[in-house]
């Protein structure tokens, strides 16, 4: 929104002294900045129906995925970054199916607890009816994707640990899980 904005701004500029050519060229620079991050999607759970619709668009495509709800196995919180403060941890939403994880969104936003919490509201919609899947313990999930790194940094913010001591309890995680 803020290139769209310096665009309008400058087309503006541009319009009351014409001869500024300069600004018609920063205008197309932040119109092309604006239109390389613009993305936006739409998740459509129809409870009636028991199906799900997700709508993505970006600057290249609009895409329409349609699924059953019986086809969702789980919706998953992505952690892209562990920060020391626990609302700095950097997430997205994921649904999880046999064939594929579709993110909900292509930007990771801060807010572990809230992510957790819509992960909950989604789940208790789609398996209203069956056995909800279990909530995976990050650091475990984190380390069983190779992302030790991450899990490591996970641990110690959650349990205010020192390094030595986080990357001894991961390491011990991937041994007993044979990775």
């Amino acid at each position: 929104m803020l290139c769209f904005a310096a665009a309008a701004i400058l087309l503006a500029g541009f319009l009351v002294a014409c001869d500024q050519l300069g600004l018609l060229g920063l205008t197309g620079l932040f119109l092309v900045f604006g239109l390389g991050s613009l993305h936006a999607t739409d998740v459509t759970f129809d409870k009636v129906g028991r199906n799900c619709d997700l709508r993505r668009f970006d600057v290249a495509r609009l895409t329409r995925t349609h699924l059953a709800v019986a086809d969702i196995l789980d919706v998953k919180v992505e952690i892209g970054s562990i920060e020391p403060d626990p609302g700095g941890t950097a997430c997205r939403l994921s649904l999880v199916t046999a064939s594929a994880v579709l993110p909900l969104s292509a930007i990771y936003q801060p807010g572990l607890e809230r992510y957790n919490d819509m992960r909950d509201r989604i789940l208790d919609v789609l398996f209203a009816d069956a056995s909800r899947p279990p909530v995976p313990d990050l650091v475990e999930a984190l380390a069983r994707e190779g992302r030790v790194i991450v899990a490591v940094a996970a641990l110690r913010n959650r349990e205010r640990l020192t390094l030595t001591a986080a990357r001894a309890r991961v390491a011990e995680l991937l041994k007993k899980n044979g990775s």
